[in-house]
């Protein structure tokens, strides 16, 4: 039950030529729910439509970088899973990334969309895992409450049908 069309995604790249075909290749095996933001601060102006996903940048034009993008939004939504993609090869950044709450790490290169594919995909079965753990848990709750109503039924109608 991976239902993966359902998942919203936002791409945070300044490259034009790589978040076209990044998204390219997400919108054609992942999800069709994807937008593109050249800068963090876009990204940020429109994270109250909750996206499941970031895919993020490192280096950004304007006054944050990646890892301040990171900071801003897991104090905006908990809910959101922030992949970082970037060019840094840098051990410190990618810790830093992670540290701060990113869901994990990928350097641009030749399988860098293979694994980006890969996590949103994990980030979905996760996702629903999460949504069919919450309806479980309402018809367990649904469950025993009809069972103690009935049980109450059975010690009212004693007490009143004996009485």
């Amino acid at each position: 039950m991976n239902n993966t069309n359902a998942l919203s995604v936002f791409l945070v790249e300044d490259s034009p030529t790589y978040a076209s075909a990044l998204k390219y290749d997400i919108t054609s095996n992942i999800t069709k729910n994807i937008k593109v933001y050249e800068s963090g601060e876009d990204c940020l102006k429109n994270i109250e439509l909750n996206p499941d996903v970031v895919l993020l940048d490192y280096s950004l034009p304007g006054k944050l970088n990646g890892i301040g993008v990171l900071q801003k939004i897991k104090k905006r939504t908990q809910n959101t899973e922030v992949i970082f993609i970037s060019g840094q090869e840098n051990l410190e950044v990618a810790i830093n990334a992670m540290k701060y709450g990113a869901y994990d790490y990928i350097v641009k290169n030749e399988t860098a969309f293979i694994r980006a594919k890969n996590l949103i995909g994990k980030i979905a079965e996760h996702k629903n895992l999460r949504e069919e753990n919450k309806i479980s848990k309402v018809y367990k709750m649904l469950f025993f409450l009809s069972w103690a109503l009935t049980i109450l039924s059975i010690i009212f109608l004693g007490r009143y049908m004996f009485a």
